[in-house]
């Protein structure tokens, strides 16, 4: 009787997971911004959001300080990072150096809030969660540095080589991952 209980009582956690229900864990603001380019590319880049896919053009591929502990590798599910409603690419996970590239979709940076949202699959987050979420958080990114020289790529894959000589730079602990994007070109 007690096994099946808490199967019921686990089946309908699961559902109301899957329908959406809100995170327990409020949203957290992305740390510092450290550097900030605009990128623009030839081919599109596909970013995911809770409504589907966008593609866009142009964007910005920025370096923020995290904190190691909110980004490293767990045996469940872990915060995505969104810009907006989208889910953001990143470069690399920061567990090791506090700092992550990451590249986000064009959009008006002092109104757009970057926040760790909840821990869950993108196909679980709903829109209302997520604009709960983005209220708490009540804006954009606060201060914004100096925009760096813009960068013109032909595509993803080129996008990806740029911000990983920025892994380099800035996280220098994670000089594995930039190679994975740079291949025999730099190391």
């Amino acid at each position: 009787m007690r096994t099946r209980s808490l199967l019921l009582t686990l089946l309908a956690c699961g559902s109301a997971f899957a329908a959406g229900a809100s995170s327990p864990q409020p949203p957290i603001a992305a740390g510092r911004l450290l550097e900030l380019r605009r990128f623009e590319s030839q081919v599109p880049i596909t970013f995911r959001s809770v409504s589907g896919t966008v593609s866009v053009s142009q964007g910005f591929v920025a370096v923020i300080e995290v904190d190691p502990l909110l980004v490293a590798p767990v045996n469940q599910a872990e915060r995505l990072l969104f810009f907006g409603d989208v889910a953001v690419r990143a470069v690399n996970r920061g567990a090791r150096s506090g700092r992550m590239v990451l590249l986000l979709p064009d959009a008006d940076l002092t109104s757009t809030p970057l926040f760790f949202g909840p821990a869950r699959p993108l196909r679980f987050v709903t829109a209302e969660a997520l604009a709960a979420d983005r209220q708490l958080l009540a804006g954009g990114l606060r201060t914004l540095p100096a925009l760096e020289n813009s960068w013109r790529v032909r595509d993803m894959n080129e996008l990806y080589r740029r911000a990983a000589e920025l892994v380099i730079r800035f996280a220098p602990q994670e000089r594995d991952t930039a190679a994975m994007y740079l291949g025999a070109r730099q190391q």
